[in-house]
């Protein structure tokens, strides 16, 4: 539920003299409330409304909407594919932006298919985002740079004890090697490892793109902080279908997406080897899903087990998903194929 007063009362603060005649929370996460709203005015006008989280201080959330609405206006003004400031509001912790209109990419993969996502022009506007962003790493000093890439290992370590179990896992069930499996899946981690860092967002799913007619637009850049591009492509480009009964795991990467990967991303890193990359954070993810998903049925009882099951119905039939993806070989990649040959 939401305080639909409260939130009409916070776009008349924003917008002074403005009438709010039609307010709606758009498409609120299966496990949070609602905090993105579209409004629509008295004079025929939409916008988007986001409010910060209501479980951080007054000042975090102020600085979250005031970072985001300056990563926004610079983008913009660079011509990326990101919504229009309207205004902003931290004290109060409130933006206004244009209103997109368009299903988003997590709606449009799950319910089209893959076929109807221009997965070109999806990685073009991506690129042209990292770019942008990236050039912040540059004033980063090398105590700052050694941090990030310190805090992105250990998280990858992390990760990868998920990887790890998962690919255990798949091979006792297809009666191959475990410890064959799990030597391939430790090549893997040090793949995805050696692999450059960038700033972007730390948000990233298929329900922060949406599908206008202008082309896809990225939003919600609450969270900047250092990542794998890679991973964060992975990351937008695979539809979970949150709390569809229906929903399974919808994805427009294949090998002709890891083709034009590795095309476009040479043009902006190079020498860099994109489409392998791609390739193995892709399986990183799948694995990923795997294990959370094995987890959550073995151990139904627990809080983020219930919360994830809540999220991701059907989950034996995802598993069956899942464990059809983990064979999509998006590029050539010996280290990626050395772990799904020791999978089966």
């Amino acid at each position: 539920m939401y305080d639909h007063d409260r939130i009409a009362d916070l776009v008349c603060r924003l917008l002074p003299g403005a009438a709010v005649v039609g307010l709606r929370p758009v498409e609120p996460s299966t496990n949070r409330p609602p905090s993105v709203y579209k409004v629509t005015l008295g004079d025929g006008r939409a916008i988007a409304i986001k409010t910060a989280s209501t479980s951080s201080s007054i000042d975090a959330a102020g600085n979250t909407i005031a970072t985001e609405a300056a990563v926004l206006r610079r983008l913009g003004s660079l011509g990326c594919n990101t919504p229009r400031v309207v205004g902003l509001h931290a004290s109060v912790g409130v933006l206004a932006t244009e209103w997109l209109e368009g299903p988003t990419l997590e709606r449009k993969l799950s319910a089209d298919g893959p076929d109807a996502v221009d997965i070109e022009q999806v990685m073009r506007e991506f690129l042209a985002i990292e770019i942008c962003l990236d050039s912040a790493r540059k004033r980063f000093d090398d105590a700052r740079k050694k941090a990030a890439r310190s805090s992105l290992l250990k998280e990858s370590e992390s990760t990868f004890q998920s990887v790890r179990s998962a690919a255990r896992s798949v091979a006792a069930a297809s009666g191959r090697s475990t410890s064959a499996a799990e030597d391939a899946a430790n090549e893997l981690r040090r793949q995805v490892c050696e692999g450059a860092w960038t700033v972007g967002s730390r948000d990233y799913n298929a329900s922060n793109i949406v599908v206008c007619s202008k082309g896809p637009y990225f939003v919600d850049f609450s969270a900047i902080g250092a990542d794998w591009p890679e991973r964060r492509l992975v990351g937008y480009l695979i539809a979970t279908g949150p709390g569809r009964k229906d929903g399974n795991f919808s994805t427009a990467l294949d090998q002709r997406a890891g083709l034009i990967y590795e095309r476009l991303g040479n043009t902006v890193w190079e020498g860099r080897p994109a489409g392998a990359l791609l390739d193995a954070h892709f399986l990183t993810a799948v694995l990923y899903s795997i294990e959370r998903l094995q987890i959550a049925l073995t151990t139904p009882e627990r809080p983020d087990s219930h919360t994830l099951l809540k999220a991701w119905p059907n989950p034996d039939e995802r598993l069956s998903r899942l464990n059809e993806l983990v064979h999509t070989r998006l590029y050539p990649n010996p280290t990626a194929d050395r772990l799904r040959s020791a999978l089966g």
